[in-house]
């Protein structure tokens, strides 16, 4: 092969954008050249891709260039990085990418047989990059060993270039993009020479390009058309080549698309699987799947779907020309001549044959003819003259699609329901656009899938009762040539939802769903409002914020990290989960207020919608602090009856005001006669008063306390007492009177089987110093169980 020259775009020593210095020939071809080139600001290494000045003004060929920039949507280490495209001054239209150092698989095989390990790992490496850019409905159309580089001579680190069948860097190669045929005919599957492609056609050239590798020879395809046809439709050769990599070199070259793995992810699980000898394969009830391309599955990058999971697969189907849909598939157009036939037509250039433009998917499968024979007969028809005959005897009639029927409205339904079943209907102008667009839909309605079932492992989505369906009919009427583009950029989005619906009626757009939480539901909504700007559709959205479903386990976990004054409780929580309109209702104390807006903060995401009613009883720090060191405690009849020292009337709601004189007794039920009391005053300031007993009333015997209470049976033992007139009262009786504001008191009565401390407590202590001795006495297992009353005082001005 000749050293690569400068050429009419650039020169060695050129500067491009006033940025990057061209340093040296990559490659040339009949379109344009490749460059390496420098960031002089920088220091960084880049190709830079160009046009040949014949070509730059070709609106199709720039198309090209277009379409392969494109592929920076594409995010994979074994994809090559698209950085920018553009057109200096003098009209070289160019496009960057990073430069890839390291020998292309081609070079490597020059040397001698790849070896087996080697081309496992190149396996694996470029099945991750196709799977990338499948999912983006990309295309490559033209894989083959010089288009897959070793970086650094790294086999792991194969990397895919060259996504725009614009370049020919090899005499023997003979890339060709015109007509209905774009690719290397060596590398190329049978269905691509009659201008038909979808991400399996990759597959096949990968396969072919690890048969060559391994055996160090590019294919032999034959010295005239009706050898290649012959030779592409009977799978190669493979004998000698040790396994696994045989087996997954038949599977991936096998003549027959539906004999080839499904998808680049199923690759991927074949290889994971050492050797599996078929890919996995799933079954529907009610059609062919067509699974989304190159899903992120939770074993990994590419997990291949579980046999028999046919309510999680996406049935894609056609509505047939007596339904309003498109026309049913045919065979493909022979009215092009093939590019060898002597005496043969210049090349069209890109695009301007019926056969879809490179990178583009199919709606659904054409009807191929059985192997070999129908493509010997269009190549002898060719190569004998016998195209007008051909024509005018209308032997070739079956090979050309009626009239496609006009749908008015254009439109798209579709919708992932709460139960998990995935269903659309709808248009596309054409069946590569179809294809990309039913793919489209079944990938967000896998990725929602496994998004509900990752967000809740314990309590997956239910699995639809029905089958999904997909229906995309070919019809004319689109409202804009890029309709399927279009609806693909508003499917997008709705991967962030948990459940969704569609309604596209010509430029207007009504989406509902969803989202399992705000910053999902923000997401969701920016990325549909953008694409209505950008492309000019009318936009309704109504998307709740969820999410749908919402564990009880899930609350109760946010709860107990927010105490911060004993336990958080649900009230009259369901038995497993809230669905999206119940109340969540909460009870409990809290230290300070700033803590009810913390919780609320915590709740906000958790509950997205649902109303949330906060019954919580402020205390304060110290008073918390008490009460985290209270024995554990059973239920109590025992209560409060509070009221005032200058009138009989009790104060239900325990507030006073300063100048006031509370008067407090504890009413014992007859259950709970026997056993000794301890009740204690605990104010903001952290101090406990000890009400009962104490030095001046050491009586704490139940059963001595008090006076016949209110009910039968009940003992009513006063702890405060009225203030006397002159100030007499007897030594034993505590009374207090408000006298400044101090916020809320805590008034706490213990009932024990044995007292609660050994020794009688002095009136007054701290918070601290009770809760270092109620812990002692817990840990001497001295205290029996217990059932305890509390009470809050509010004081105010």
């Amino acid at each position: 092969m000749a050293a690569p020259r400068s050429s009419d775009t650039f020169k060695i020593g050129d500067i491009l954008n006033a940025t990057y210095l061209i340093e040296a020939v990559l490659g040339q071809g009949g379109t344009g050249e490749v460059y390496r080139a420098k960031n002089e600001e920088t220091g960084r290494v880049v190709a830079v891709k160009t046009l040949r000045a014949r070509f730059a003004e070709n609106h199709d060929y720039r198309a090209l260039i277009r379409r392969e920039e494109a592929i920076r949507e594409v995010v994979s280490d074994a994809v090559v990085r698209y950085i920018d495209a553009g057109r200096t001054p003098e009209g070289h239209v160019y496009l960057l990418m990073d430069y890839v150092p390291g020998p292309s698989l081609y070079a490597r095989m020059r040397e001698g047989p790849v070896p087996v390990g080697d081309l496992m790992m190149v396996a694996r490496r470029v099945a991750e990059g196709l799977a990338a850019a499948h999912t983006h409905e990309i295309i490559h159309r033209d894989l083959s060993p010089d288009n897959i580089i070793l970086r650094n001579g790294d086999p792991e680190r194969a990397v895919i270039i060259d996504f725009g069948i614009a370049k020919d860097t090899r005499p023997d190669a003979e890339t060709i993009a015109h007509g209905g045929f774009a690719g290397k005919y060596q590398y190329a599957p049978p269905e691509q020479l009659r201008g038909y492609v979808d991400p399996r056609s990759d597959l096949y050239a990968l396969g072919m390009s690890l048969l060559a590798a391994f055996r160090a020879a590019t294919p032999d395809v034959g010295t005239n058309p009706v050898e290649l046809v012959q030779r592409k439709a009977e799978a190669p050769d493979i004998s000698g080549v040790p396994e696994p990599l045989g087996s997954i070199i038949a599977a991936l070259t096998q003549p027959e698309l539906d004999d080839r793995p499904e998808s680049a992810a199923a690759v991927i699980a074949m290889l994971d699987r050492a050797g599996a000898p078929q890919p996995m394969t799933v079954t529907a009830r009610h059609g062919p799947i067509l699974p989304p391309a190159a899903p992120a599955m939770p074993q990994g990058a590419g997990a291949a779907p579980e046999a028999g999971a046919d309510n999680d697969a996406t049935v894609i189907s056609r509505i047939p020309a007596s339904a309003g849909g498109g026309a049913p598939p045919s065979a493909p157009r022979a009215s092009e001549p093939m590019p060898w036939e002597e005496g043969a037509a210049a090349p069209a250039p890109p695009g301007s044959a019926p056969a879809q433009a490179p990178g583009a998917m199919h709606a659904a499968e054409k009807e191929r003819p059985r192997r070999g024979g129908l493509y010997t007969l269009l190549a002898l028809l060719l190569i004998g003259g016998g195209l007008g005959g051909a024509w005018s005897t209308g032997m070739l009639d079956p090979f050309f699609e009626p009239p496609l029927p006009l749908a008015d409205p254009y439109r798209l339904e579709a919708s992932l329901a709460p139960d998990g079943r995935l269903s659309a209907t709808g248009h596309a102008p054409d069946e590569s656009a179809a294809l990309a667009l039913a793919r489209s839909v079944a990938t967000i309605g896998a990725e929602t899938r496994r998004a509900r079932g990752a967000a809740d492992p314990a309590n997956p989505p239910p699995r639809p009762s029905e089958p999904d369906t997909v229906e995309i009919a070919v019809a004319r009427g689109a409202p804009t040539e890029a309709w399927s583009r279009d609806m693909q950029a508003f499917l997008a989005p709705l991967g962030q939802l948990e459940d969704w619906a569609i309604d596209v009626t010509g430029r207007e757009v009504a989406i509902a769903g969803v989202a399992p939480n705000g910053s999902a539901r923000d997401r969701a909504v920016a990325g549909l409002e953008r694409a209505a700007e950008t492309r000019g559709y009318a936009l309704e959205t109504a998307l709740r914020t969820g999410p749908r479903s919402l564990p009880r386990t899930a609350v109760e976990t946010a709860l107990a990290q927010a105490e911060t004054c004993g336990p958080l409780s649900l009230t009259a929580p369901p038995e497993t989960a809230y669905a999206l309109d119940d109340r969540v209702a909460i009870t409990g104390r809290i230290a300070v207020e700033a803590d009810r807006i913390a919780l609320q903060e915590r709740l906000a995401s958790l509950l997205g919608e649902r109303p949330l009613a906060l019954g919580l009883e402020v205390l304060n720090r110290p008073l918390c602090e008490f009460l985290a060191h209270m024995p554990d405690h059973a239920a109590s009849g025992m209560r409060f009856r509070l009221g005032y020292g200058d009138k009989p009337d009790e104060n239900p709601t325990g507030a006073y005001a300063v100048g006031e004189n509370p008067v407090i007794d504890l009413v014992v039920p007859a259950a709970e006669s026997d056993g000794y009391l301890h009740v204690m005053l605990v104010d903001v300031s952290g101090q406990v008063f000890h009400l009962l007993p104490n030095n001046y009333r050491r009586e704490h015997d139940v059963a001595e306390l008090g006076a016949p209470g209110p009910g039968e049976g009940e003992r009513l033992v006063r702890l405060a007492y009225p203030t006397r007139e002159g100030g007499t009262r007897r030594a034993d009786e505590i009374a207090f009177v408000i006298d400044e504001t101090f916020g809320r008191t805590l008034v706490v009565a213990v009932r024990t089987a044995e007292p609660l401390f050994d020794e009688i407590r002095p009136i007054a202590e701290s918070v601290a110093s009770v809760a270092d001795r109620l812990d002692q006495r817990q840990r001497d297992g001295a205290l029996g169980p217990e059932n305890i009353a509390i009470r809050m005082l509010d004081t105010r001005s």
